[in-house]
């Protein structure tokens, strides 16, 4: 599921039987040659007819990829989900304003108004992002054992952080608890409501939330950070992006919404892409599922997605009757793609090749000392031509610990500590190629080294016990006055953001829709979560305090201050 992105449009000449241009094309090619995309699967659509066009392969040494290919969609499940709950509108099953409560028990406490069924589909419930209750034991599929019972209740117990209705919040749990309701009301599962109202009648074959046979034996395997992830499972909030899918098959989803092929239910499905409210950052209005741009030649109705291996986007322009469909098999994000095939003006990103990509090619060919020299030399030479990045090295290091192939996974571990001295989880990594190649001396030495930076990292804690080191980093203290200076609403993508307190003399860190925890200093602007590994560093520039990095899983966002 993705976070949500302002649209421009300028209405561009189609050919007939619309080609990729070639700055696109040019794009696609160079991140599937370089690994940065593991395949790319377009489809564009107008009166004429569609074109598709395929680059890169199901996984290594796989099929090419066609428009039969299957991907997960993430959060475009959320236009299907919209769509539903207009057919049951046009059905008499429902009523869009009919109250949640009429519906479940237990709703939200201290509600200004009602929530309503609308209000799950347009992001106005005022419920939030995720439910604070979620916690999945496998970060690799983490909604697979989160349930409908665990999503009632943390409704049935959530107070109310803002008014019904007043603004925009993108909530994946509002959308899960509209397919629950939907699932009710028809006595049917979210899978079978998806086929028998919207894919069988459109006939999409390939278009399901479990696998058929036939889907498996055309999926387009899911990558992130270029190393094979699983496939997500989302049973109880299988209405905010549960659904798998083809190009072909979502092409069809696009020419019904244009009016190109026909639908039982147009009516129900032309609603959902009327405008409720104008209320979403970057001037968007949302329908029911949608996101909405307002130009000057008409609007580019939309929406994105994404899974722990997946991106997709889906678009369209009704007045020119012209859509696109993209999809792919990893978390680099292919909005910009889609964005610039329906409006020639928006930016087209130039990413880069990992370096990583380079450094495991120069072991397999030449040894790990060359490719170390390639390194070098691709630094010193073409910085600007590589993704440089501290977890993608990491990544690559311990492809070659589960190997066992211990020296060349010390060398790629060394590299990333003289890349990257001042963090701590380098020195874990090292220290635990150690420890594996029977190096208990040494393991010791650098899993210190990580506790020192990294006070936070309880894995480096609770190793050094495993090896007989009872070892705990220096208290830091840092001055009241000074965590004054961090308290403040920073925004860490439209829509999401963090809000920093103090409470007692506790700083304390909540992301939208999440729970409230408590930050440890590990230096005056640097602080660490003990719960989770997640750090969060505060900048200072001209004198204020103007936006915080986070820091979770190898990566950093950064978040400006928008609120004090």
């Amino acid at each position: 599921m993705r976070y949500l992105l302002p649209i421009l449009f300028t209405l561009i000449p189609f050919l007939l039987r619309a080609q990729l241009p070639s700055s696109v094309e040019k794009e696609i090619k160079h991140r599937v040659e370089n690994q940065i995309n593991q395949s790319i699967a377009v489809a564009m659509i107008s009166p004429e007819g569609t074109t598709y066009h395929h680059f890169g392969l199901t996984k290594p040494g796989g099929t090419e990829v066609n428009e039969q290919t299957v991907y997960e969609i993430g959060s475009i499940s959320k236009t299907f989900t919209a769509l539903l709950l207009s057919i049951a509108v046009d059905e008499g099953k429902v009523k869009l304003n009919d109250p949640i409560s009429q519906y479940i028990e237990h709703p939200p406490k201290e509600m200004s108004e009602p929530i309503t069924l609308a209000h799950l589909s347009d992001h106005t419930s005022g419920l939030p992002r995720m439910p604070a209750n979620f916690r999945p034991a496998d970060p690799l599929n983490p909604y697979v054992d989160y349930t409908k019972q665990h999503m009632l209740e943390f409704i049935q117990y959530h107070t109310m952080r803002r008014d019904v209705g007043a603004e925009y919040e993108y909530s994946n749990l509002a959308q899960g608890l509209l397919g629950s309701i939907l699932e009710d009301v028809y006595g049917m599962t979210y899978e079978e409501l998806v086929i028998e109202k919207i894919a069988k009648p459109m006939g999409m074959q390939k278009t399901r939330v479990t696998f058929n046979d036939e889907m498996k034996s055309n999926l387009a395997l899911p990558f992130n950070n270029g190393q094979q992830v699983k496939n997500w499972d989302i049973p109880a909030l299988a209405g905010a992006g549960a659904i798998r899918s083809s190009t072909a098959d979502m092409v069809k989803y696009v020419k019904a919404s244009l009016g190109l092929q026909e639908y039982q239910d147009n009516n129900s499905l032309a609603r959902t892409h009327q405008p409720r409210h104008d209320k979403a950052p970057g001037d968007l209005s949302v329908g029911l599922g949608w996101h909405i741009r307002h130009g000057e030649n008409g609007d580019i109705i939309w929406h994105n997605g994404g899974t722990g291996g997946y991106r997709a986007f889906a678009g369209f322009h009704p007045d020119s009757r012209r859509g696109v469909v993209v999809l792919t098999n990893c978390t680099v994000s292919v909005d910009d793609l889609g964005i610039n095939l329906l409006d020639s003006s928006s930016r087209l990103n130039h990413l880069k090749p990992k370096i990583t990509f380079l450094i495991a090619r120069e072991i397999e060919e030449k040894g790990i000392e060359a490719a170390l020299e390639s390194f070098r030399n691709e630094k010193a030479e073409s910085a600007d031509e590589w993704d440089f990045n501290e977890m993608d090295i990491n990544t690559l290091g311990y492809e070659y610990l589960e190997k066992e192939k211990f020296d060349i996974a010390k060398a790629i571990f060394k590299l990333n500590m003289s890349e990257y001295p001042e963090s701590g989880n380098v020195y874990d990594s090292y220290a635990e190629v150690l420890m594996e190649s029977g190096d208990n001396e040494g393991a010791i030495e650098y899993y210190k080294k990580s506790v020192d930076i990294d006070p936070g990292n309880a894995n480096g804690i609770a190793k050094l016990k495993e090896l007989g080191v009872e070892y705990q980093p220096k208290e830091i203290v840092v001055e009241t006055v000074i965590l004054e200076k961090y308290i403040g609403k920073y925004e860490l993508a439209p829509s999401f953001f963090m809000n920093i307190t103090l409470e007692n003399g506790q700083l304390m860190a909540q992301a939208t829709g999440q729970m409230k925890l408590p930050l440890f200093p590990k230096s005056q602007t640097a602080f660490y979560m003990k719960i989770a590994p997640i750090s969060i560093e505060f900048v200072e520039e001209e004198g204020e305090v103007s936006r915080l990095i986070l820091f979770q899983g190898g990566q950093e966002v950064n978040g400006r201050r928008v609120e004090e």
